[in-house]
This record gives C-alpha cells, sequence and structure tokens, in this order.
C-alpha cells in the first residue's frame, strides 16, 4: 500500500511539472490562433491571424507574431531581430485561396496549417505523435544550463482541441 501511494503521487508530481500554472494568456484574442510560453519566465509568443474585411488572409503578411511582456505590465512589443530570425519568427506559404503552410522557424518540421473554419473563424492545425489538433498553445521546456542561440529543448508541449472540441495535450520529446 505504502509503494502504491508514493508511486501515485511521483505521478502526481510528474504530471504538475509538464505544464504550466498561474502563467497569463493574451489580452487581445482577436483573430488569435495560437500563442508560446517557456519556463524561464511569463513573456508570451502570440500568433494572430491578419485578415482583411472580407475575411481573407493579408496575401503579404498572413500571420502577425509579437511578444506580450507580462512582467512589464502586459506590454505589447515586436519581437526582437534574433526573435524573428532564429526562435519564435514564423515562414509561410500559400497553399490555396484562404489556407497557408506555417511553422515556427526554430521548428521548421513542426507543420501547421492555418487557415479559416466553416464559421470564417481562423484557426492552426497541427499534427503531433500522430494526434491531429486546432492549436492552441504551445509550452517549451527549456533545457537547464543553455541560453541565448545554444538553447535546447528538453520538450514541447502542444495544447489544442480535437475535431470534436475535445480538450487535447501532446508531449514532444525533443
Amino acid at each position: 500500500m505504502r509503494i502504491l501511494s508514493l508511486l501515485l503521487l511521483s505521478l502526481a508530481a510528474l504530471t504538475v511539472s509538464y505544464g504550466q500554472t498561474g502563467y497569463p494568456v493574451p489580452t487581445d484574442k482577436n483573430n488569435l490562433l495560437f500563442y508560446i510560453q517557456h519556463d524561464r519566465g511569463q513573456n508570451t509568443y502570440v500568433y494572430k491571424a491578419n485578415l482583411n474585411g472580407s475575411k481573407t488572409f493579408v496575401k503579404n503578411e498572413p500571420i502577425i507574431v509579437y511578444r506580450q511582456i507580462f512582467e512589464e505590465n502586459g506590454q505589447v512589443k515586436p519581437l526582437t531581430k534574433t526573435q524573428r530570425l532564429f526562435a519564435y519568427g514564423i515562414k509561410s506559404s500559400k497553399a490555396n485561396t484562404n489556407t497557408y503552410e506555417t511553422h515556427v522557424v526554430s521548428l521548421p518540421e513542426q507543420k501547421i496549417t492555418v487557415t479559416l473554419d466553416k464559421d470564417s473563424v481562423p484557426i492552426a492545425e497541427t499534427s503531433v505523435n500522430g494526434t491531429k489538433l486546432i492549436l492552441e498553445r504551445i509550452f517549451l521546456k527549456l533545457t537547464e544550463g543553455t541560453s541565448g542561440l545554444g538553447t535546447k529543448l528538453d520538450y514541447i508541449i502542444f495544447y489544442g482541441k480535437d475535431k470534436n472540441g475535445k480538450s487535447v495535450e501532446e508531449k514532444l520529446m525533443m
């Protein structure tokens, strides 16, 4: 019985350590596709659909990316050049009329499809470990002792919904 209790306690602690509690969410949710947070502060990298008045993506910039600095009263700032080129920037190519194939520059193998759903709401779809999901947020667990351009990841957690609207959480080990 004692071993079982210790095992359950260990599993509970492990589960809690994966996610992030008490992290703020972006304040402007209009056309929000997804956002990224990491375990070294609560700065948030926000990805929003850039739509024109007729609910189509702006051709030259279909996705707007910025950072929200919650440690500075939620101030919104553009990505730095280094962040844009090597970490949180996004590459997009048009797939068809209202669909773009994209990826975050630091994770080119993780393809994200940005499109409009049946109600013309912008969504970001991806597949992780064979599970398809409508992406809502990403959490990065950074490797201890790494920083700057040499930052490495232990794992990434993708949060979203499946096609039936059920919450999905997929962990990708690095």
